[in-house]
């Protein structure tokens, strides 16, 4: 005999990777990454030889900082749903 599946008793399993604890720990990583990437942009803009690889701390700083805005609109979302309740 099979027992009844009710979506009644059943919990919501709750995605780490959705936490609030993971994007804040993410958001500073990202700040972290940014402030990585803007002292590779000075370096290589200070020496002549390194001027043709610019585009590597670009690339990551404008990488990390759309996860850095990505995970930001999602933690103010999270904060202003909760807010509103």
């Amino acid at each position: 005999m099979r027992f009844k599946k009710s979506p009644v008793y059943r919990k919501i399993i709750f995605p780490w990777y959705e936490s609030e604890s993971f994007y804040l720990v993410l958001t500073g990583f990202m700040c972290l990454v940014v402030a990585f990437g803007l002292t590779g942009i000075s370096v290589a803009r200070e020496y002549d030889p390194c001027h043709r690889y610019l585009w590597l701390p670009v690339v990551l700083v404008v990488m990390s900082g759309s996860v850095l805005v990505s995970c930001l609109v999602r933690l103010i979302i999270r904060y202003i749903g909760r807010s509103s309740k």
